[in-house]
């Protein structure tokens, strides 16, 4: 039902448990009961209303390996704009990354797009070589260049969003080394 809640808004931010298959709630929430206690792969339709961002502070749910299962996610055509997440394990302790996360990209520390928002609050908050974070953006290729999603800003910062994705887009996804 993520028409009612995920897709009902512009941006969510989860904080949780997860893996390469998807993310997990401490309630069943799942309307068909074949993935119960979590969002999985395969059933996430996430921009068909309003959805542009999801924030996923979770292990492994962008694993390099299985990010590519995410891309039906993003709709057809395309109206997610991104997702952000973690390659590797993280410590579940750390409650700090979401405040950090909305200091860069606001006046607070920044404003930094989205993607070196996330960049910069793991690496702040994490500060290890053995954390790895990611983002998977939509890009368009434009006139001999490729607009890539993960470069907006929050709205009223920096060039702010950009419109829903048409034409030919792909789904980019970059990772890194969660060290200062």
């Amino acid at each position: 039902m993520d028409y009612s809640y995920a897709d009902a808004v512009d941006f969510v931010y989860f904080a949780g448990h997860g893996r390469s298959d998807g993310f997990r709630f401490g309630v069943n929430g799942d309307g068909d009961g074949s993935h119960t206690y979590k969002v999985h792969y395969s059933e996430a339709l996430w921009g068909d209303k309003d959805l542009e961002w999801i924030f996923i502070h979770a292990c492994r749910v962008l694993n390099h390996e299985n990010w590519t299962r995410w891309k039906p996610a993003f709709n057809d055509p395309p109206i997610l704009h991104g997702m952000t997440g973690f390659h590797t394990v993280i410590t579940a302790g750390q409650g700090l990354l979401g405040g950090q996360f909305a200091a860069y990209l606001t006046d607070q520390f920044g404003p930094f797009s989205i993607k070196d928002a996330w960049q910069k609050a793991t690496k702040a908050v994490f500060n290890a070589t053995d954390k790895e974070a990611a983002v998977c953006a939509v890009w368009i290729y434009n006139y001999g260049v490729y607009v890539k999603y993960w470069d907006e800003y929050l709205p009223g910062y920096g060039s702010g969003m950009m419109s829903d994705p048409s034409g030919t887009t792909y789904i980019g996804y970059v990772k890194w080394t969660c060290k200062l």
